[in-house]
């Protein structure tokens, strides 16, 4: 007993020290961070500036649209509306109310933010916070113009093959996302009854909100995308191992991960890096769901088997289609622009606008 009561009292003085001791720890990863930007400042300069190049001709044309789209779904109702139509689905597949159906589908065609923006703001009208956390874990995925445009046409040279790692990334949402229902701590049934029913917003001003929250929001994706570039570029010139440059980038920054894996790494490395989606992404979740309590850890372990799965998968499509031969690009020209207007985004566009005018005339006969 004494040697015991010995040893937890170590532990704790070792522990109290520790505590004592986190503020200057942190002072000095702090001032060795700002030695090492000074020092590397031309490479982080470069790796900022291709950032931003990315946010320009690659995240706001495929990200802000759909962003826009989830948060007018949920501010106008059409989100509770749908949800009716939808809720046996929903709640089959994952156990989930019916208003959270829009924002996956939404999640699945927009990109990695656009569920958590979505999850947000049905938070926000008073969805349950359990059903948040549990959709907030499988609502994370790249879309359609950043796997098939992005990665596939333009870094591999084969749209087929961008088709297949997209497809892969859908199947291990629905495969997280049941899982995430049948491992759910709580099971509970719930209905979804928006707080502001009683509050008549019009489209005009629903539409004035979403834009202007989607903007911030993708003021602060960006942020992110420039601050892990900038880091990405300073580890790319450091170190000389490709395989050590690769595994940085797939941490931090997908965008950079895709690029720099494509001519390195196999194709289901570059597919694991696509389901994972890196620091900077989780980031910008963590953000975009503030008045969502994650737990971080757990997020990251379900990232990590989001991204084997889409690797998996994408093998075995590899396998199903071996007739897709990419063709590993080193063309130098700038990256293209507009990677969100593609045949699904303006389908979805104009459902949406449909959904919308319906909206309005149920609205207009009450």
């Amino acid at each position: 007993m004494l040697r015991k009561a010995y040893i937890l009292s170590v532990i704790a003085m070792n522990v109290s020290a520790a505590r004592r001791l986190a503020p200057i720890f942190k002072a000095a990863a702090l001032a060795a961070c700002c030695v090492v930007l000074i020092i590397f400042s031309q490479s982080c300069a470069q790796g900022a500036k291709n950032g931003i190049e990315m946010c320009i001709n690659v995240l706001v044309p495929s990200l802000f649209p759909f962003m826009t789209v989830s948060g007018l779904i949920v501010k106008s109702g059409a989100a509770n509306r749908a949800g009716t139509i939808l809720e046996k689905p929903a709640k089959l597949l994952f156990g989930l109310d019916g208003c959270f159906a829009p924002v996956i589908l939404l999640s699945l065609i927009g990109g990695y933010p656009v569920g958590a923006k979505g999850i947000s703001e049905l938070k926000k009208q008073g969805a349950d916070t359990i059903q948040c956390q549990r959709a907030a874990m499988f609502c994370v995925c790249a879309g359609p113009g950043f796997l098939i445009n992005f990665a596939g046409a333009f870094v591999f040279g084969s749209k087929r093959l961008g088709i297949i790692m997209y497809a892969a990334q859908v199947i291990s949402v629905i495969i997280i996302g049941i899982g995430a229902k049948l491992f759910g701590i709580n099971n509970k049934e719930y209905r979804f009854e928006a707080k502001n029913n009683n509050r008549q917003i019009s489209f005009a001003d629903a539409m004035t909100e979403a834009v202007f929250d989607a903007a911030k929001a993708m003021l602060s994706i960006c942020a992110y995308v420039v601050l892990f570039s900038g880091i990405t570029e300073i580890i790319r010139n450091v170190a000389e191992n490709d395989s050590l440059n690769c595994s940085a980038a797939c941490l931090l920054e997908v965008c950079s991960a895709v690029n720099l894996m494509s001519d390195k790494m196999t194709i289901e490395a570059v597919a694991f890096a696509a389901g994972f989606g890196g620091l900077c992404v989780h980031f910008q979740i963590f953000s975009a769901l503030k008045c969502v309590k994650l737990n971080r850890l757990l997020f990251f372990v379900v990232r990590i088997i989001q991204g084997a799965v889409t690797a998996v998968i994408t093998h075995i499509g590899l396998i199903a289609f071996p007739e897709v031969r990419p063709v590993f690009s080193s063309t130098q020209e700038r990256l293209p622009v507009g990677f969100g207007t593609n045949a699904a985004s303006g389908i979805i566009l104009i459902l949406t606008s449909i959904l919308f005018l319906f909206s309005l005339l149920s609205l207009k006969r009450r």
